[in-house]
């Protein structure tokens, strides 16, 4: 959002008068969606505009790399400054229409309110999750696999993606993208264009998810489990490439007790975890 790099925090001037409601970020791209606030109001810092301060549109923007058209603008010209999504922008007189965002490496992710999940960029793994390996979509693209599945989250690698439905009754978690080293957790190394459900035996309740550039990491009860590449120890154990979630048992990492890991975060070959009591690990 600035038309120069810089080495220190810097204010995006597009955002001056704006709340920040979300953000998302990929390799070398920036969606936000982001409420108009009346001129001149001024708030403490970290306090959130009243409705009655917002004004004009509610606003999804996105800038930076757009070869692939990641940033859902129509086009694949690369943005020094954010721009509007026109397709995802509403007055205040409708609900917003974006109520989650997601980005992998190059592509981008839009959940609705009426439980669309939208989709932008490379598709050349299938990781836009439309049905095919072929191009790429400049403008968001509804994924229909997912239609009526009630999509709470979208949770995204480099080029690999999970959709998450967190059901009263029932979890279901979709898989999608690249998968050559088995980071989709389906036991099998083939690239998938069109969203899988992942079994979820013996690990019903996921309550966190996160993926790495090629390797993906689930907590469920406390418990961790991993599957993708591990060439640098990213999955937590000793062995190689994991094709399905396994657990990370402590015979892999005496460190861990496996039923008391609380966050965990991916970076593109390592991954770091916080176990109780409030005990920072990293491995990769």
């Amino acid at each position: 959002g600035l038309s120069v790099g810089t080495k220190t925090p810097a204010l995006v001037p597009f955002f001056h008068n704006r709340d920040v409601l979300l953000i998302a970020v990929g390799w070398y791209h920036t969606i936000a969606v982001c409420a108009q606030v009346a001129t001149g109001s001024r708030r403490p810092p970290g306090e959130v505009a009243g409705e009655k301060e917002i004004v004009g549109r509610l606003e999804v923007v996105g800038f930076g790399y757009n070869k692939h058209g990641q940033l859902g603008l129509g086009h694949s010209e690369d943005m020094k400054q954010a721009m509007k999504l026109p397709l995802l922008t509403l007055t205040t007189s409708t609900p917003p229409l974006v109520r989650k965002i997601a980005c992998g490496g190059s592509c981008s992710f839009f959940i609705t309110h009426d439980n669309q999940v939208l989709a932008a960029g490379c598709n050349s793994r299938g990781q836009l999750g439309l049905g095919s390996f072929k191009g790429r979509a400049k403008t968001p693209v509804v994924i229909k696999t997912l239609t009526g599945e009630n999509i709470d989250e979208v949770v995204c690698g480099f080029d690999h993606c999970f959709a998450i439905h967190r059901g009263n009754l029932k979890m279901k978690l979709f898989a999608f993208g690249a998968n050559a080293y088995g980071q989709l957790g389906l036991g099998m190394s083939n690239d998938v264009c069109t969203p899988k459900e992942v079994s979820l035996v013996g690990m019903e309740n996921i309550d966190v998810i996160a993926c790495g550039g090629n390797h993906s990491m689930l907590i469920c009860g406390g418990r961790l489990l991993s599957c993708g590449r591990n060439d640098y120890g990213q999955c937590g154990n000793k062995e190689g490439d994991r094709f399905s979630f396994t657990s990370v048992t402590q015979s892999d990492n005496a460190q861990i007790n496996t039923l008391l890991v609380r966050k965990v975060a991916c970076g593109a070959s390592h991954t770091m975890v916080v176990r109780a009591p409030n005990v920072l690990m990293g491995f990769g």
